[in-house]
């Protein structure tokens, strides 16, 4: 099943209000470079600056090398207001409370200090494109978007259960990388993200707090601001278009409000359009406190799914699902798994009613497409995993701990996609009916070649010198990305395109001009 896309106003599509280039691990300039007010620092920390990617009204980005670690990484100097006393006292709290937070959906921050007067904030560099960049190259199947919002809840959750609620969950704030990992942004650090923020002139938004519904009035904010995060004498309102009714009421935000920001992303990748519409911020505010959604063109989303959704975006947070890993759950009940239940239960009755014949069944061969966690397990399984880290654990190196944890968290990562996407390519033959016995052989052989890069990859570490410790990150971030084994036009294509996913696209982009 495909879901369109192409039905994303465009002014969603062009939104460069997205992220720090750095984040995106994009080199070029930013567009938002602000003037160098402050002679630009050589070094931040241990952090040798490489040079500057971006600049906001609240900071500016760096490209640094960690030289204790060898890595290329992103630093973010966050310059303190000194009109709200304890910014940067909290600044500091929250980027370390991040940098405890260790989990493959949210984006690692590896240290956090101060340079004078200014926190700086040391993160991962990510090679990727913003979530709403990756919705936008081509049309997504439901299951591949279902797949990418289940990773960025499973961040979210995890945030949540350190005490983080993001309070500005949009889709410019999730990455999805080159292997196919989503990475979900600033959490709590949203609110000094620079260039995705707005200083909001008083006479722009209602002069008392909007604690109840008659407090909105048909004061006008633009249109192109219903996307970007708004402040108040330095308090964070949210961006319009995602927040809940108790944002907008003017209430304190909690791991609900950032699952209602999450369905209301989830709702525009399905249907190409936002479910509140309002030409102000006053008559977007309304509808979204009243729950006045509007009914979308597409309607080519499953029944289920659009009642996960809408739990979800229920205006009171505790009807909405009871966690973030609760409405994580409910996107991973798909059509299959809900397929084999109603044939599991069909199986109950048959042995209800067949007796002794339905138990004689019990010899019959195993149901298709229940093997893939089992084949993946031979090549990077709890045998590999320890002989692995008995390679770090006695390396002498002083990265070598901190080095095994990522090479962990990546193949990790990289063989649980491997599994799903072996299932769904079975699935998609023995199960759904959708695809043919030949695009079947042809995805298992990209399958089996990634398999085999897995595997090489693990032998080299088995037998890994401290060479090999030091690059061992940037060997496991580099695999072949198993996304690609469900790109159906290049497994048809009579040349083969080429293996890295961005270099493909730039292909296509070529192509198609």
């Amino acid at each position: 099943m495909s879901i369109r896309t192409d039905g994303i106003e465009p002014t969603i599509r062009r939104s460069d209000l997205a992220l720090d280039a750095t984040l995106r691990g994009d080199l070029r300039e930013s567009p938002r470079v602000g003037p160098r007010d402050r002679e630009e620092p050589q070094q931040i920390g241990r952090y040798r600056v490489l040079r500057r990617l971006g600049a906001g009204g609240m900071g500016v980005v760096y490209a640094a090398y960690d030289t204790e670690l060898d890595r290329k990484i992103a630093v973010k100097l966050v310059r303190p207001e000194a009109s709200e006393v304890g910014r940067e006292a909290r600044l500091l709290r929250e980027a370390r409370a991040m940098a405890r937070l260790s989990h493959a959906n949210v984006i690692q921050v590896y240290d956090v200090g101060t340079l004078g007067d200014q926190v700086f904030v040391a993160m991962e560099f990510v090679d990727g494109q913003t979530l709403i960049a990756w919705l936008g190259a081509r049309r997504r199947r439901l299951r591949a978007i279902l797949s990418v919002f289940r990773q960025a809840a499973a961040g979210l959750s995890a945030a949540h259960e350190v005490g983080l609620v993001h309070r500005d969950f949009k889709p410019e704030n999730v990455m999805v990388t080159r292997d196919g990992r989503v990475l979900v942004l600033d959490f709590g650090l949203a609110r000094q993200s620079s260039g995705t923020v707005k200083e909001i002139d008083e006479g722009d938004i209602p002069a008392t707090e909007p604690r109840d519904v008659d407090a909105l009035d048909e004061t006008a904010i633009s249109r192109e601001s219903m996307d970007l995060a708004l402040t108040r004498t330095g308090a964070l309102l949210g961006t319009p278009a995602y927040m809940a009714p108790e944002q907008h009421l003017g209430r304190a935000a909690d791991a609900r409000s950032d699952q209602f920001s999450l369905c209301v992303a989830l709702w525009e990748a399905l249907y190409g359009e936002r479910p509140f519409a309002g030409e102000t911020y006053a008559q977007l505010a309304m509808a979204v406190i009243h729950g006045e959604r509007r009914e979308p063109t597409a309607r080519r989303v499953p029944r289920w799914v659009r009642e996960v959704v809408e739990r979800g975006l229920a205006i009171e947070p505790r009807e909405r699902w009871p966690s973030m890993d609760a409405l994580r759950h409910e996107l991973a009940h798909d059509t299959v798994v809900r397929r084999r239940r109603f044939l599991g239960t069909l199986a109950i009755i048959g042995l209800a009613t067949t007796g002794g014949v339905a138990l004689s069944r019990l010899d019959a061969p195993a149901a298709p497409c229940q093997d893939s966690a089992d084949q993946i397990a031979r090549v990077w399984g709890d045998t590999a995993r320890e002989s692995v880290g008995a390679v770090f654990h006695h390396s002498e190196r002083p990265f070598a701990a901190a080095s095994w944890r990522r090479v962990v968290q990546i193949l990790d990562r990289y063989a649980a996609g491997w599994a799903t996407a072996h299932d769904d390519a079975c699935a998609a033959t023995h199960l759904r009916h959708e695809q043919s016995g030949e695009l079947l052989d042809l995805r298992m052989s990209c399958l089996d070649r990634r398999r085999a890069d897995l595997s090489a990859l693990v032998e080299r570490l088995q037998g890994a010198d401290d060479g090999m410790i030091m690059h061992a990150v940037e060997a496991a971030a580099n695999l072949p990305p198993v996304l690609g084994c469900d790109d159906i036009t290049a497994l048809t294509a009579r040349v083969p395109p080429p293996e890295d996913l961005a270099v493909r696209e730039r292909v296509r982009e070529v192509q198609r001009s």
